[in-house]
């Protein structure tokens, strides 16, 4: 009972601290139609049993299966039943996150590694930058994804409970349609040490492999009529594959700060340090790919700090079968823990220091004036917003656009963007507008356009224009 009680506190914790980061920043207006409300858009058009067409900024208007093929989002959407508040998203992805901090641990414990040594991996994988920060990144499929291919594992390889497994893995494949080259990675080493499934593993990966190319090359293709537009650009040389893994110097320092991140134990892994390389290569090795980084921001890493978890888990096991083993766990425990909280301190600097820091608390509502009056946006009818208010006014059957200087070919009902200085440059992006002065431009055009009619505000930097009754 103590048992549970203790990880029952310490999950909680970082739930309570993880949805205080995420609302912080919904607060403070700095979640994105890039990503958080093209999703939100997405599952809230599903909620409603509406076609879940999205204004694509490359694609146009399209049905969202042609950017990338998500059919697990159908399983989320019905959170918008449940409230119509944007924030169910965000609570979900932060329980979604404390959840596999929790099958880490049920994992560790499999492998009869003991609670200290269970709950420090899981804390360090919590503490993982690469986990964290789509926390900060509006809402990502990643940080859900990871839940049902830690489930999966602990479900096939530990519970020996296959059905249930199956599904997981078609959830996690599901939800982005390159995860199942992920799945496919976490196999490899389950291949080598797992022989009385080797059968079962071979289906999976086929499964996967089959998945992976009639989603991405076959079905997107189809609804958007164009290449995938997300395939990467490979090297034209067989030594590139090699060398591009670790040819500049943000990669190298991406490599050393994920390891470092878990005190380096991933080494010691054997085959497991095999899906961690894997994970890498996805964004390494290639010339180029559309949404490149070699960092450990965004969300790109979620499933890589999964990987490492696992990797320590596994290094842990090998020690657990040498003499002395639970004085060398405990001290080697210890060990990554201080080398993990130093790693998070001077290098990695996770979103989770935010609530170490005054200023975070005294901007919590910040844009309570802003969003109050954002609410004089009609509930229906085409908007075109900026890229920070317009997840805001997703959750309408009609048309919605990012700001772009010719409106005129949109017509939308409502303009409305915000002119208050020193905002994140983020807030003006779109696929035409880019910049404060683009937006000026805007204003000065909405303001000598007689089809439009600016509507006064308590709130003097926002700008709200309706088209005139005599244009609809």
């Amino acid at each position: 009972m103590k048992k549970r009680i203790v990880v029952f506190v310490y999950l909680f914790t970082f739930f309570l601290l993880f949805t205080c980061i995420s609302l912080w920043r919904f607060n403070t207006g700095q979640v994105f139609y890039y990503d958080f409300g093209h999703y939100a858009r997405i599952m809230w058009l599903i909620s409603r049993f509406l076609s879940p067409i999205i204004n694509h900024k490359v694609l146009g208007e399209i049905h969202f299966f042609g950017d990338h093929f998500i059919p697990s989002l159908y399983l989320l959407a019905p959170l918008f039943w449940i409230t119509s508040k944007l924030q169910i998203l965000l609570i979900q992805q932060v329980l979604a996150t404390v959840l596999a901090g929790f099958f880490i641990y049920k994992i560790a414990g499999k492998e009869k590694l003991p609670l200290i040594t269970s709950l420090i991996i899981s804390f360090i994988f919590l503490l993982f930058a690469g986990v964290e920060n789509p926390l900060v990144t509006d809402w990502h499929t990643e940080s859900t994804a990871v839940v049902f291919l830690l489930l999966f594992i602990y479900l096939f390889f530990y519970q020996k409970r296959n059905l249930p497994a199956f599904f997981c893995a078609v959830i996690f494949m599901g939800l982005k349609d390159s995860n199942p080259l992920s799945f496919l990675f976490i196999l490899i080493p389950y291949f080598f040490i797992q022989k009385e499934k080797r059968k079962e593993i071979m289906f999976y990966s086929l499964f996967a492999l089959a998945w992976f190319f009639i989603g991405g090359y076959i079905i997107t293709p189809a609804i958007s009529r164009q290449p995938y537009l997300y395939s990467p650009v490979l090297p034209g040389k067989p030594w590139e594959f090699i060398t591009n893994f670790v040819n500049l110097p943000i990669k190298r320092k991406l490599i050393f700060d994920s390891l470092a991140s878990f005190g380096f134990l991933p080494i010691l892994s054997g085959v497991f340090l095999l899906p961690i390389i894997a994970e890498l290569s996805i964004r390494l090795v290639p010339t180029y790919i559309h949404s490149q980084s070699f960092t450990l921001g965004m969300h790109y890493n979620v499933f890589l700090g999964a990987f490492l978890a696992i990797a320590t888990i596994k290094t842990f096991s090998f020690i657990s079968h040498k003499k002395y083993s639970r004085k060398l766990q405990l001290f080697v425990s210890i060990l990554i823990f201080i080398t993990s909280l130093y790693v998070a301190k001077k290098i990695t600097q996770p979103p989770l220091l935010l609530a170490t820091n005054s200023v975070f608390w005294k901007e919590w509502n910040v844009k309570a004036e802003l969003f109050n009056e954002i609410k004089l946006v009609p509930v229906s009818g085409s908007v075109m917003s900026q890229n920070n208010i317009l997840p805001h006014l997703v959750q309408r059957k009609e048309k919605i656009y990012l700001l772009s200087l010719d409106y005129g070919k949109y017509r939308p009902e409502t303009i409305v963007f915000d002119l208050a200085p020193g905002q994140n440059i983020n807030n003006y992006y779109s696929g035409e507008i880019r910049d404060i002065e683009q937006v000026e431009e805007l204003k000065r055009r909405l303001l000598n356009d007689r089809d439009y009619v600016r509507v006064t505000t308590l709130y003097k930097d926002l700008y709200l224009f309706k088209r005139s009754l005599k244009q609809k």
